[in-house]
């Protein structure tokens, strides 16, 4: 009898621990770290591609990020600065850092 309170006490212990962990992983815990980091030029690394840019704004599931890059015209010699909107997952964003410059 005691074996068996004891193994459905560390089922529930186990279960709770399981439950807390996806709730820190989950979105909406981490979009208020997004949140407070507005206007700031951040680096962002996904599981394929990473972005530098200014975070735009954020939602529960999504961070907007400006990108700004130097592309080819698409005629003729030189380049033109294309700046787009880019809308990352939060479950997608491996690694973000803040850039911080010196003036």
């Amino acid at each position: 009898m005691l074996l068996s309170i004891i193994w459905t006490e560390k089922r529930r212990i186990f279960f709770l621990r399981s439950k807390l962990l996806w709730y820190l992983r989950s979105s909406c815990f981490r979009a208020p770290i997004y949140q407070k980091n507005i206007g700031r030029e951040v680096e962002v690394k996904t599981a394929t591609v990473s972005h530098t840019g200014v975070i735009k704004g954020v939602s529960n599931a999504v961070v907007t990020l400006e990108v700004t890059s130097r592309q080819p015209k698409p005629q003729g010699k030189g380049k033109i600065t294309v700046t787009e909107e880019i809308l990352l997952p939060i479950e997608e964003i491996k690694e973000a850092k803040i850039k911080i410059k010196n003036f």
